[in-house]
């Protein structure tokens, strides 16, 4: 993990300053066709995202393709870190919100043909969180996919990338479209979120921030499992 996130961001930064021509060869996506059907279709789309070291790479890659997209950002509590990553998340276009503005923001970028980017697996305490199983424990985790996929009648696309230290290769796995969300409940979209997860994040452990306390917030009379 510890060298993943230095690669993934110097990848990043590569991007930024060199420009997408110069990434492009040693970038290898799996199931772009199913992109190329949503496009073709003229598809709502919003991605589901773990979050992993080398996140925001593909969402630039496709803004630098001319595909509109359209994200929710968490504020850093540094200001000129906060400054700078966001200068260079939007440097081929696109829109950032911020979750302090609420999710209507977002949702109407979708509704206007942006393609969103979704980091599902935060925690955000126990209020509107679902607890269901992730690896061999649990997790509180935000149902809210189901509403937004009705809301602004999107389809929702698994998306996850890794980066190979050794042959210095991003690989971007797409995955099929959720449509088992639109009948499930709140209870059954929190598992199916952690199911995608769990698919991407198995075969690579190391490519995943685990230092983003996933797994905060605890059953009543359970202890949290951080210092």
């Amino acid at each position: 993990m510890f060298a993943t996130a230095p690669q993934s961001i110097v990848m990043m930064a590569e991007l930024v300053i060199r420009g997408p021509e110069k990434i492009l060869p040693r970038v290898c996506w799996k199931g772009q066709e199913i992109l190329e059907r949503m496009r073709c279709n003229n598809e709502k789309v919003i991605f589901l995202v773990p979050h992993g070291w080398s996140v925001d790479i593909p969402a630039m890659l496709m803004a630098s393709q001319g595909q509109k997209m359209a994200a929710m950002f968490h504020n850093q509590s540094n200001p000129v870190i906060d400054y700078v990553w966001n200068i260079a998340r939007r440097s081929f276009g696109g829109r950032l919100h911020a979750r302090n503005d609420g999710i209507k923001p977002f949702i109407q970028s979708i509704r206007q043909g942006y393609w969103g980017y979704y980091l599902p697996d935060q925690d955000h305490g126990p209020e509107h969180s679902e607890f269901v199983d992730f690896f061999a424990t649990y997790k509180a985790t935000l149902p809210i996919l189901g509403r937004l996929m009705k809301i602004s009648q999107a389809q929702i696309i698994p998306l996850f990338p890794t980066y190979d230290g050794k042959t210095h290769i991003l690989t971007i796995e797409v995955r099929p479209p959720m449509g088992d969300l639109s009948a499930a409940d709140d209870k059954m979209i929190a598992r199916r979120i952690n199911e995608e997860l769990e698919i991407f994040v198995r075969p690579h452990p190391e490519q995943y921030i685990w230092i983003l306390k996933l797994l905060k917030t605890r059953k009543p009379n359970e202890a949290e499992p951080y210092p």
